[in-house]
């Protein structure tokens, strides 16, 4: 990974930006790209996913839906846990190290001899197309960075459109509105091409249904024409019925779905999966129905409200905008009634730290960690921000907060990692002590 880092590492990456404003944010430098490649974009079948909160889980639990069809499945997602080839995928298996260096190695030679300048992003997105153009997968669901309509995953014609719930998050670069954010989001829509979209506030649905309408694409609503009825929850995950009822999917029910994750939004990120697979379904919804359920009762979604050890309540999600985080931490006390529950924090600069801080100050946790990562994005706490962090433990090194929760895990309380995906490497690291 070496030679990858060290090529990567010349192009713009506005993952590692903190102020929230990118460069090159546009799909001029990766359009320029694929056309070396012989267009890959062009040679496949895709389901193409944007939203603020939700879109990684979806993306993963319809890819192991297809899977269990037996339908040879190219997942791209972001941003990775621990590794960089955990973005691209085949029947949710990683590409190999070698692999990887092979398509960064011709993007260097592409960079050596054109007039080209893709950011980080555009490159790894890039070599995701080509890998699934030359393993020939039957089906690829990509999953938009950030944004949709200038995000570099949109350079694809979908089988499929998923519009996941929509929240503010990101708006130095998206939007100060839900209506403008909403519409870039939307701009994924292609012409006659199905969308499956959120509930949302009335702001994001009318931006979401006018650039649907535009372009003669077909709507199916959460809560209209799907909806997942949650029948029963416990700490080892819930139980719940999907229905649709749309021109193109026909009348389904699924009764009595169980899905082992403790938290109530990812069965509702289970139903847009459920939804694709049902309009990409040719065959009978029987067997459909059948392989859904075999699909989920086992899945485990990585870094995803993840158990982190089977033996003890150690959990971990990425939840970093307020919608996401009172999701969470609601499905975190409805799921762990009577138990002591702690948590560990860490937000980017670029996140709205107050209200999040407020919305973690509302649930009863036996203890509040405010942990400051070793990363430049990491929301470091000021002597202005006393009130915020009052009544919480500061801790910024990896072996205080260690001891501390070293201590706090022997009382047997459940322990709640929460802020952001570059807080999963500690988690796991304490998981595994």
């Amino acid at each position: 990974m070496d030679r990858i880092s060290e090529i990567l590492s010349s192009l713009v990456n506005n993952e590692s930006v903190s102020s929230g404003k990118f460069t090159g944010y546009d799909l001029t430098s990766i359009k320029k790209l694929l056309s070396l490649s012989g267009n890959p974009q062009s040679q496949g079948t895709y389901v193409h996913i944007a939203g603020t909160n939700g879109k990684g889980s979806t993306a993963w639990i319809l890819a192991k839906i297809l899977e269990s069809r037996g339908i040879t499945t190219g997942l791209y997602t972001s941003p990775h846990l621990l590794a960089l080839n955990e973005r691209i995928r085949i029947n949710t298996h990683p590409i190999s190290n070698h692999t990887l260096e092979g398509y960064i190695d011709q993007l260097r030679s592409f960079l050596d001899t054109n007039k080209i300048s893709p950011t980080w992003f555009d490159a790894i997105t890039w070599a995701a197309l080509c890998y699934f153009r030359d393993m020939k997968v039957d089906m690829a669901i990509m999953e938009a960075g950030l944004g949709g309509r200038l995000d570099s995953t949109n350079v694809i014609t979908p089988a499929v459109t998923i519009i996941t719930q929509v929240s503010m998050d990101h708006m130095g670069v998206l939007g100060d509105t839900m209506g403008q954010i909403a519409s870039e989001k939307a701009g994924i829509i292609k012409k006659r091409i199905p969308v499956i979209n959120s509930r949302g506030s009335s702001e994001v649905l009318q931006a979401i249904a006018n650039q649907a309408s535009d372009a003669s694409a077909p709507l199916l609503q959460e809560g209209i024409h799907f909806n997942v009825t949650c029948i029963r929850s416990n700490t080892d995950g819930i139980i719940f019925n999907y229905t649709c009822d749309s021109p193109l999917t026909g009348c389904i029910e699924i009764p009595d779905i169980f899905l082992p994750i403790n938290c109530h939004v990812q069965a509702r990120n289970a139903g847009f999966a459920i939804t694709a697979a049902c309009i990409l379904d040719k065959t009978v919804r029987k067997d459909l129905a059948e392989n859904i359920r075999m699909a989920l009762k086992s899945i485990s979604i990585p870094g995803r409200f993840e158990k982190l050890r089977d033996n003890q309540q150690i959990i971990f999600d990425p939840a970093h905008n307020p919608a996401a985080v009172e999701e969470v931490l609601q499905s975190m006390f409805a799921g762990y009634t009577g138990y002591p529950i702690s948590i560990v924090l860490s937000l980017m600069n670029d996140k709205d730290h107050t209200r999040i801080l407020s919305i973690v100050k509302e649930y009863a946790f036996s203890n509040i960690f405010y942990h400051v990562l070793d990363d430049h994005r990491c929301y470091q706490p000021s002597s202005d921000d006393q009130q915020q962090f009052q009544d919480m433990t500061i801790t910024r090194t990896r072996n205080t907060l260690f001891r501390s929760l070293d201590s706090i895990r022997k009382t047997g309380s459940i322990i709640l990692f929460l802020g952001s995906f570059r807080l999963y490497k500690t988690a796991k690291e304490f998981a595994m002590m």
